[in-house]
């Protein structure tokens, strides 16, 4: 790869995918909420468990998949082998070389169902448990009872911990000198380099 990027006179990327794994837990029941309104799809295996959640479109400039990368990859793991979870970003149209790595998780949120308050009235634990199965209805809703409904389920709910974006920031200056060395022979090739 390097050897062709040795040719390229304005070496670019036009796509990164970035995956943060969760080995040993079962996250069938996270929820996914991004910042703004996205498109949503959600698979699921014979056996009626969750397989797969894919946020955005292909077209986008960010396209979201969580999904059982276990259950993918069956067949190459030992019967017993634990939970194996992925939540991958897909990135592509950047505005410019510092924008590769702007934060692709942030503003994003990633809970768990933890337990309901005593005092939540039984109607809204009846809709956010709708809500959790068919997570399409959201979108019938009217503005001020999705925003309460919201944080009824922030409160009733545990936060994915780690946040993939705190794995994202701790690894962020590795991937950047690994994407640099990757680059490395255009640079060096490269008219304005050879000036330095």
């Amino acid at each position: 790869m390097q050897k062709i990027i040795a040719f390229m006179k304005y070496p670019r990327m036009t796509g990164i995918d970035f995956a943060v794994d969760y080995h040993g837990y079962d996250l069938s029941s996270l929820s996914i909420s991004t910042p703004r309104s996205m498109k949503k799809a959600v698979y699921y295996a014979p056996s009626g468990k969750l397989e797969s959640i894919t946020i955005g479109s292909g077209n986008g400039d960010k396209r979201i998949n969580f999904y059982d990368k276990g259950y993918k990859e069956r067949q190459n793991l030992p019967q017993n082998h634990p939970h194996w979870w992925r939540v991958e970003i897909q990135r592509s149209r950047f505005k410019n070389e510092d924008d590769y790595f702007t934060n692709p998780y942030e503003g994003m949120t990633f809970t768990l169902p933890a337990s309901f308050p005593p005092d939540m009235k039984a109607a809204d634990r009846a809709m956010l448990i709708g809500l959790q199965q068919q997570p399409e209805l959201w979108n019938e809703l009217g503005r001020k009872v999705k925003e309460r409904l919201r944080d009824l389920q922030h409160q009733a709910s545990k936060s994915l911990d780690p946040h993939p974006a705190e794995v994202f920031e701790l690894y962020k200056e590795e991937m950047q000198a690994q994407l640099q060395e990757l680059f490395a022979p255009a640079y060096q090739n490269s008219p304005f380099y050879q000036v330095l």
